[in-house]
């Protein structure tokens, strides 16, 4: 005997939304015996092409998603669940799932979308999705649209709804309240592994419905959304920005907001790259992600080098020295003639070091500063006309 089940996604905003303990969540008790769902979406002539396209998406992020929680956690059989989505103008056909829209506005507190599902025996026999597109205080976005199909589909596939509202890296899907999040939503590790216990028995290739009602994670997996991941940023200097969950594919942008750092006086640490998942000499990095990114920025210590003289020319001159450069400061000149009888003539540096060598070599692991001494000297012309 078939039996239908209804189940629906309502708006309400959600006071406080924290991560439970042990987030655990249902299954309806049915599944289906195929691997393949063929799924008709009804595009009515009235509805932009964009919310059928982010319904496509959505079939697309459970696909992806199941794959991926399978490879990473052992359980591959979920690959193996796949769609076969059709846009048609109607609703006939031999399909498994079927997805309407209607126009009708949601009013506040009511049903944005739901799914009927029509089983037996364990088994799913059909699933029709209704989707809403505006609410009683306005037309609801592509987004909007694509976070409440991936809920819907999640019943399709045989899970009801889940205790928490909130994973560690942003909203759980199969809570039954949407808060308008303008975040893409994706599926939880707990929704596919839910899925992994309901479809065991695909492992086999034997049909059995599942024999469980309430899923709970197993204290190896954690509760996150999937395709969602972290780029990770450490820098000793500086403020870095780009930090944060991303989801796949989504393009990031790293940067400093300033190359150059003050530590103190006359020293100074200085943008030098990145190091890590990616390398690069620039303060601006950008990439898409495809898994959790860690990124150090790396930076060089300066010192301020002063070399002063009132005359001549020093070399090789005053200026910002990486830390442990090999420093050769001499004079170029030893005698500086003013053309009126009086020369300038070095006898030494003082200040950072104190010595009558022109030349010195120095390794600049501080601030340095030197002064070139200079003694005066006069032409003294003496003549005789006799001896």
């Amino acid at each position: 005997m078939e039996r239908v089940l209804v189940l629906a996604l309502i708006v309400a905003v959600i006071a406080c939304a924290k991560v439970l303990a042990d987030p655990s969540i249902d299954l309806m008790g049915a599944v289906w015996s195929k691997k393949t769902l063929r799924v008709a979406i009804a595009k009515p002539a009235w509805l932009s092409s964009s919310f059928v396209d982010a319904v496509k998406k959505a079939f697309e992020a459970w696909d992806r998603a199941l794959e991926a929680f399978g490879r990473a956690y052992g359980y591959e059989y979920l690959a193996d669940i796949s769609f076969k989505v059709t846009v048609t103008c109607c609703l006939a056909g031999d399909y498994d799932i079927f997805v309407t829209f209607t126009d009708e506005p949601a009013s506040p507190d009511g049903e944005i979308g739901k799914c009927e599902v029509l089983y037996g025996d364990g088994k799913l026999a059909q699933a029709r999705i209704t989707l809403h597109v505006k609410t009683t205080k306005g037309p609801l976005k592509p987004v909007d649209v694509f976070n409440i199909a991936l809920h819907e589909i999640g019943h399709a596939l045989g899970l009801a709804h889940s205790s928490s509202s909130k994973t560690i890296n942003g909203p759980e899907l199969m809570y039954p309240y949407y808060t308008f999040p303008e975040l893409e939503l994706r599926p939880s590790t707990l929704d596919a592994y839910a899925l992994a216990v309901a479809y065991s028995w695909m492992r086999i290739g034997v049909f059995k419905p599942p024999s469980t009602k309430k899923v709970t994670l197993p204290p190896a997996i954690p509760y996150k959304m999937l395709l969602y991941y972290y780029v990770r940023i450490k820098s000793a200097y500086g403020a870095v920005h780009g930090e944060g969950w991303y989801v796949e594919g989504a393009r990031v942008k790293v940067y400093v907001e300033n190359e150059t750092v003050t530590l103190g006086p006359g020293v100074r640490a200085v943008f030098r790259g990145w190091r890590g998942t990616y390398s690069s000499e620039s303060p601006v990095l950008e990439f898409r992600v495809y898994g959790d990114v860690e990124l150090e920025a790396e930076w060089g210590t300066q010192y301020w080098v002063e070399l002063v003289s009132p005359y001549g020319r020093v070399e090789p001159g005053s200026g910002w020295y990486d830390e442990g450069t090999l420093l050769e400061v001499r004079v170029a000149n030893l005698t500086v003639d003013h053309g009126n009888g009086t020369r300038r003539v070095f006898s030494g540096w003082t200040g950072s070091l104190e010595t009558a060598n022109s030349t010195v070599t120095l390794r600049v692991n501080a601030p340095i500063k030197l002064r070139a001494i200079w003694r005066t000297e006069y032409w003294v012309e003496a003549e005789s006309k006799y001896s």
